[in-house]
């Protein structure tokens, strides 16, 4: 999607999870349980047909483009956290993009390896370590 991420595409409602402050076990760091950084309005297509080529040789999982628009959190958001779509756990593949002169943010995702999702109505809000 070049130029402005219209209003008329952000037709799904996403939920941004970033983990938690961890913690250190005795024998590594554990990581946090996921909280909610922000729910934002996005649209969710499927890669570009060369992109999946790629990616398919190396992965075997279908990739999708997120698009979300640009505000002071979404600028924020990192290959370390996911993104929750009717009740599906997608992770982040690679490092976000910013579309256009701070128009939008492009998120490459690709679907979980099948673990629980998060129910994130149960989740608390994101805060800062």
């Amino acid at each position: 999607m070049v130029g402005a991420v219209r209003a008329g595409r952000l037709n799904r409602r996403v939920t941004i999870l970033r983990r938690g402050a961890g913690s250190d076990d005795g024998y590594g760091k554990v990581p946090g349980a996921w909280q909610v950084l922000c729910a934002r309005d996005a649209s969710i297509k499927p890669a570009r047909r060369n992109e999946v080529y790629e990616a398919a040789g190396t992965e075997g999982k279908a990739e999708l483009t997120c698009w979300l628009r640009h505000d002071s959190v979404t600028r924020t958001i990192a290959e370390t956290d996911a993104v929750v779509e009717g009740g599906r756990l997608y992770e982040i593949a690679a490092t976000p993009m910013e579309v256009g002169n701070r128009e939008g943010i492009e998120l490459r995702i690709v679907a979980g390896d099948g673990g629980a999702v998060p129910d994130v109505d149960d989740l608390e809000p994101w805060t800062a370590p």
